[in-house]
Order: structure tokens, then C-alpha cells, then sequence
């Protein structure tokens, strides 16, 4: 059971999770100017944008992984049977093309 079996229940809340996280992050552009009054605008900023950057990449994971298995449904295949014939063919290309076993 490879990294990606393990982690596959995740997708959809994490998904979940960095679209409201997204959208918290639209919210909290009211209080902005009071937290830039208060914290001073260089904090302000770099913690905002932070924010949005780990936001933005939970989203971006759940979604790839959504469509990873939704793509690898359509064809019958497991995403983890997708995963693990990629590794393998990325391991016969870079051992100039030899089958093992």
C-alpha cells in the first residue's frame, strides 16, 4: 500500500477544507485595515499572504487528487495501480529500458 492508497481519504476534505479556507481568507479582507492599524502592514501582509498560500495549496491538492481518481475510475484502473505503473515505467526509462523480473 503505497503513500497515495494511504492518503486517498483525504482528498475531499481537503478539498473542503482549502476552498472555506479560501473563502475565510476573502472574509477577513474587512478587517484587514485594522489588523494593518494595529500589527503594522509589512506582518499584516506576509501573514495574509501565508495564509492564502497554504490555503490555496490544500485546495490545489485536494482537487488534483479528485481528479486523479475520477480520471482513474473512468478507466477502471486504481489511482495506487495508476501511481505504482508510472514509477515503473519511470524506473525501465531511466535503466535504459530493461525489464526486471
Amino acid at each position: 500500500m503505497g503513500l497515495d492508497a494511504q492518503l486517498a481519504p483525504l482528498r475531499i476534505p481537503a478539498l473542503v477544507l482549502g476552498v472555506v479556507l479560501l473563502a475565510l481568507g476573502g472574509v477577513a479582507l474587512v478587517a484587514l485595515r485594522g489588523w494593518w492599524r494595529d500589527f503594522g502592514g509589512p506582518l499584516v501582509i506576509v501573514a495574509y499572504l501565508q495564509y492564502l498560500g497554504v490555503a490555496a495549496a490544500v485546495a490545489w491538492w485536494g482537487l488534483r487528487r479528485v481528479r486523479r481518481h475520477r480520471r482513474s475510475s473512468r478507466r477502471g484502473v486504481a489511482p495506487e495501480e495508476t501511481s505504482r505503473s508510472a514509477a515503473e515505467a519511470g524506473t525501465r526509462r531511466r535503466r535504459g529500458g530493461r525489464r526486471w523480473g
